[in-house]
């Protein structure tokens, strides 16, 4: 949502047929070339869910291999992460700016106007320092934030809860890097924060790591790879629809099914199932008129 003299206009991407701008940065591996958001490119230094990796450490991408990978090329220099991409050195913040630059664009062109305010949703269990690099990505584009709103309760205003006279509501946000989770109060439109829980290690980039990993055991072979991790996105999401699916690897056939794909991943949804839980207490239970 961009704002323009006090009033907000929704946008919609049309980045594809989803109407989705998926988090995934491609830095050009050649001088000259573009960088291009959106989608995964075999030939250039893709970075995947950079808000993830907003104030981390070298050393703290490393350690974690899910974190790790996220990103190519990932470079230390004095203890911060810094992609290397056609001779120059890239920080997170710059990645992620990119990120806001293309929804910049893409609002103007939708408004045919030029955009330069909006306000901005992170995290709920973003820090102060997170908050900070998402601020300074957005100031990169030349975009004044507003405000930051927490994205559990963005998802409330694009449900249009916000109609609501009255209720109480749990919003469940499980995206690609972070989960979050709010009970929300409404009285006559205006919103408050009963409780707020989650857990920002804790995604569908981990459901993405799992379902490689199982891939490797069924094919036989122990070294990751970035594109077999964009391989295994791939198959969770045609098992959204499909009983089952049929993979190639070394001219081989494998099937995946969809039963073993929710048993790999109910310890994951487990753990937010938990964090719901907490948060409802933290709460002081209330009855709930909805959930999101």
């Amino acid at each position: 949502a961009f704002c323009k003299d006090n009033k907000i206009s929704y946008i919609n991407t049309t980045i594809d047929e989803s109407n989705l701008l998926p988090s995934i940065v491609s830095l050009p591996k050649r001088e000259g070339d573009n960088v291009t958001v959106g989608a995964y490119k075999e030939k250039a230094v893709n970075v995947k869910s950079v808000k993830r990796l907003l104030a981390k450490s070298y050393d703290h991408i490393k350690k974690n291999p899910v974190l790790d990978n996220l990103a190519n090329d990932l470079i230390n220099i004095n203890k911060s992460p810094v992609i290397k991409a056609a001779n120059k050195q890239w920080t997170m913040t710059e990645i992620a700016s990119k990120i806001f630059l293309s929804l910049k664009e893409l609002a103007q062109e939708q408004l045919n106007e030029k955009v330069n305010k909006a306000v901005v949703s992170v995290p709920a269990y973003f820090d102060d320092v997170h908050r900070g690099q998402g601020l300074l990505a957005a100031k990169l584009d030349g975009i004044d934030v507003l405000r930051l709103i927490a994205e559990p309760t963005a998802a409330a205003f694009a449900y249009g809860l916000n109609k609501f006279t009255r209720g109480k509501f749990l919003i469940y946000d499980f995206g690609g890097g972070t989960f979050d989770v709010s009970i929300i109060n409404i009285d006559q439109g205006v919103f408050q924060v009963l409780a707020c829980g989650g857990d920002n290690y804790l995604g569908g980039d981990d459901i993405d790591f799992s379902l490689a990993q199982y891939i490797l055991e069924k094919i036989k072979k122990d070294i990751m790879s970035s594109k077999l991790v964009n391989d295994a996105k791939r198959y969770k999401e045609q098992l959204t629809a499909k009983d089952n699916i049929v993979f190639n690897y070394e001219k081989k056939e494998y099937i995946l099914t969809r039963q073993e794909f929710e048993t790999l991943i109910k310890p994951t949804i487990d753990k937010t199932i938990q964090i719901v839980k907490d948060t409802h207490f933290d709460a002081d239970k209330p009855a709930l008129d909805g959930i999101v």
